[in-house]
């Protein structure tokens, strides 16, 4: 935390409250100095598809995919306050992409045998794969505060560069299903069931699976 005192000025470039009056950037010359830019690039693409072969089945199929990218630009340039002389200006540049594909299909089937007993079934299938990828890059001494984040190899030493970067893929399936049969719309029987797996589950843990089973009886 840095503490302002209460009677500095806007431009004013030492603050007597801070490190024995370490040069500090207020924030209105941060506003008028530092470049920030920041895009963000969505979309979503869906298609679906079904077919009915036979009377009482019908199959379906939904895939979408997602992607989402982000560039953020920062430039701090050497006339700031805080920068000593011959130190340069200070780039920073991020990608960060995240792209994701989804995919969900059913095929159910449903059936009326003679007048009193109605049956249907449903099976599933979904999926779904999420990968990001980030990369982080901070050039210190910059020596033309033109040049901005546009060329980050223009810094007096290769010491001045801080490069981190982050992959990661997650991909999450589920199988599922449910059978319905009722008998003259008075007794019915449900049973489901359901398994669902992640990448980034326990290594010995990846699948959990969820049964259930119900019992209605309409009295009225």
């Amino acid at each position: 935390m840095v503490y302002l005192a209460p009677y500095i000025g806007i431009h004013d470039e030492v603050n007597p409250l801070y490190e024995n009056g370490t040069k500090i950037n207020t924030p209105v010359v941060a506003i008028e100095q530092i470049d920030y830019y920041k895009t963000r690039q969505n979309a979503s693409i869906s298609g679906e598809i079904t077919l009915k072969p036979i009377k009482g089945l019908v199959i379906k199929s939904q895939n979408t995919y997602t992607p989402h990218h982000v560039h953020v630009f920062k430039y701090s340039p050497s006339t700031l306050p805080n920068r000593y002389d011959g130190q340069g200006g200070l780039a920073n540049r991020t990608e960060y992409n995240a792209d994701q594909l989804m995919s969900e299909n059913t095929i159910t089937y449903k059936k009326k045998f003679g007048r009193n007993h109605s049956f249907d079934a449903m099976a599933g299938f979904s999926a779904s794969s999420k990968t990001v990828q980030q990369v982080i890059i901070a050039a210190n001494g910059i020596i033309d505060d033109s040049l901005k984040w546009n060329n980050l190899n223009a810094i007096g030493s290769k010491e001045g560069y801080n490069i981190s970067s982050t992959t990661e893929r997650i991909v999450r399936e589920s199988v599922y299903t449910r059978i319905n049969y009722n008998y003259s719309n008075r007794y019915y029987l449900t049973f489901t069931a359901r398994g669902d797996g992640s990448s980034n589950f326990a290594a010995n843990n990846k699948w959990g699976f969820f049964p259930s089973g119900a019992f209605k009886w309409n009295i009225s």
